[in-house]
């Protein structure tokens, strides 16, 4: 009888591992999925959870050694990061796997699982704490963390359901109606955002759906906007559109870690537009989109084939009552035209002052804002880069800092009641997304972004997109200010003027800016990364950074109304007509486009 008990307790996984007291249960129980690229096994030793994988697979012992010895190296007390040795994420992942192995001894055991019990609590005391701020990527990583720990020890320690319990309170009380605020946006760009907000919060709801059966994704459908913010906010050439603080190197694209992102949300929410991303994603670069810290979860998340075709509307907003951020788009193809605009309220310390920005990007960077992130406090970034004078929006003045928008901090919201409270009392109200209408061959944005600038100086600014036939983008302008306006466009290439055009060579294409109103501008070329009479140049460049470093100032009028057209090197403009006249009006590529105050432009087609 003891006998049959003690068989019932035991079966057999893959080729080795042992079942027992509930393990596995991160990601998959049973025997988990095979690697589906062959070549990058080896890749897998370079994490504890890769190995813990490759034991399961083939019941080799040294695997399940070598993963037990990384474990018994970290240490409880390294914090709650993500980084290739982040016990956070790697020490109840891997005991969680290796747990049924035979060679732990107990005093390895409790020193492993007393190490993610000092995790939990370090991720706990975080959440509790006064100073913590919802919307950093600290957040998610602790919430993950306890959520994680507890996942791993139910069942060997009293307060693991205790930390669950915990981590789905957050969860649900605090971090997802802050992130349904957004609406599916970030709010530091996209690096910090996708790879450090988005990751962790995805790595524990695919662990609570295997572990307790939760499926957030199918309880909140509106998780499914964050895929689509990922899938709008990479370029064409597999980077993303850059604003905030987005770092160099692989985290400006979607070479390394992107991919499990996507995957984990494409998986969840059943996405064929995820799963299409992720496709080229693998298509674009050798690693698959995988790098070696994080190809642990493509058995269970990758898909090896999938179409490629994505399906989503060509603009997007993001954020109307939030950050303000749209997309538009000439295509899903990877020659086609992408336009990012963002026009909201300021949430976190890694954005900038830059409402009413925009960018523009077709087969490379054209026009973009000056800026290569490095380290926070460097002088590029604290006396240039972050300011409006990096950016294509408005500057009002000589003085760049004094008419520019205001400097305003926020890193202290605990939650969407706590930002609603601070937003008056700390000047958080940066501008808004006032209107948005999408016609079967344009879309209009209006946004006002009076309230980013000092009161005493800006009375009104607001910024009206018409994006046309799906390729040309027009900009109007209305300002009301002590000062003259600048109106300011940032290229990545020095750009050549011709009276009223501005021309940006991108190699295999070009951007086209036509100055219609004021009817007689002022356009002055800036060289450098100017402010103050002082160059704030950036340090080492990382790779996918487009440091700009070209100011285009347009002045003259209080009213500024520009065509900007992104076309192949060999094509030819359109050439738009301004309509004497009333209201600002012009007739371009077979289209009269007719602006209308406090209304949606009227856009009518051959006239």
């Amino acid at each position: 009888m003891r006998m049959t008990l003690v068989l019932a307790l035991v079966l057999v996984v893959g080729a080795g591992a042992v079942r027992a007291q509930g393990h596995p249960r991160i990601f998959f129980r049973g025997t988990p999925p095979k690697l589906p690229w062959s070549e990058r096994l080896a890749d897998l030793d370079e994490t504890p959870p890769g190995l813990a994988l490759r034991w399961a697979w083939s019941g080799d012992e040294k695997h399940a050694r070598a993963g037990r010895d990384e474990l018994l190296r970290m240490s409880g007390d390294d914090g709650y990061g993500l980084s290739a040795s982040g016990p956070v994420l790697y020490l109840p992942v891997t005991y969680d796997w290796l747990y049924a192995w035979k060679g732990w001894t107990q005093a390895q055991r409790r020193q492993v699982e007393d190490n993610i019990a000092k995790t939990a609590e370090s991720c706990r005391e975080f959440l509790d704490g006064a100073s913590d701020h919802v919307w950093h990527t600290s957040a998610p990583r602790a919430v993950m963390g306890l959520g994680l720990a507890g996942i791993a020890l139910e069942g060997h320690r009293p307060e693991a359901a205790e930390w669950i319990g915990a981590a789905r309170e957050y969860l649900e009380k605090t971090y997802l109606p802050a992130l349904v605020h957004l609406d599916g946006a970030v709010v530091a760009g996209p690096s910090y955002g996708v790879h450090e907000g988005f990751f962790p919060l995805g790595i524990l709801l695919q662990a609570l759906k295997s572990a307790k059966g939760l499926d957030y994704f199918g309880k909140e459908k509106r998780l499914g906007r964050l895929l689509e913010y990922m899938v709008q906010s990479v370029l064409p050439d597999q980077t993303f559109v850059r604003w905030g603080d987005i770092v160099g190197g692989g985290r400006a694209s979607t070479r390394d870690e992107v991919r499990p992102v996507v995957d984990l949300f494409a998986a969840g929410c059943n996405s064929a537009d995820g799963f299409a991303l992720s496709a080229r994603i693998a298509r674009r670069w050798s690693s698959f989109g995988y790098h070696a810290e994080v190809l642990w979860l493509a058995p269970f998340f990758a898909r090896e084939r999938a179409e490629d075709a994505i399906r989503l509307p060509a603009v997007a907003l993001f954020g109307r009552d939030s950050v303000g951020q749209a997309c538009f788009r000439s295509g899903w193809g990877d020659d086609d035209t992408v336009v990012f605009f963002k026009c909201g309220d300021y949430f976190d310390d890694h954005g900038h002052f830059d409402q009413g920005s925009f960018t523009i990007f077709r087969r490379a960077p054209l026009a973009v804002r000056s800026f290569a992130y490095g380290d926070f406090g460097a002088a590029h970034r604290m006396e240039f880069g972050r300011h409006s004078i990096a950016h294509s929006t408005l500057v009002f003045g000589v003085d760049d800092r004094a008419g520019g928008q205001r400097v305003v901090r926020s890193m202290d919201v605990q939650d969407l009641a706590d930002y609603r409270r601070k937003k008056g009392s700390k000047d958080l109200e940066t501008g808004d997304v006032v209107g948005w209408e999408t016609g079967p061959d344009h879309t209009w944005l209006a946004a006002d972004l009076t309230a980013a600038y000092e009161t005493s100086v800006v009375k009104g600014a607001t910024r009206e997109l018409v994006w046309l036939g799906g390729r040309w983008l027009l900009v109007l302008d209305r300002t009301a200010s002590s000062l003259p306006a600048r109106w300011v466009l940032h290229a990545a290439a020095q750009p050549k003027v011709e009276g009223p055009v501005v021309t940006i060579e991108g190699g295999a294409s070009r951007l086209v800016c036509v100055t219609l109103l004021p009817e007689k501008p002022r356009i002055e070329l800036v060289e450098g990364w100017k402010t103050g009479g002082k160059d704030y140049p950036p340090g080492d460049i990382g790779e996918f950074h487009v440091p700009g470093g070209h100011r285009v100032e347009v002045t003259g009028g209080t009213v500024f109304l520009h065509l900007l057209s992104a076309v192949d090197a060999d094509e030819a403009p359109p050439r738009p007509t301004l309509v004497a006249g009333g209201e600002p009006t012009v007739r371009v590529a077979g289209y009269t486009v007719a602006f209308r105050r406090g209304a949606p432009a009227k856009v009518q087609r051959g006239r």
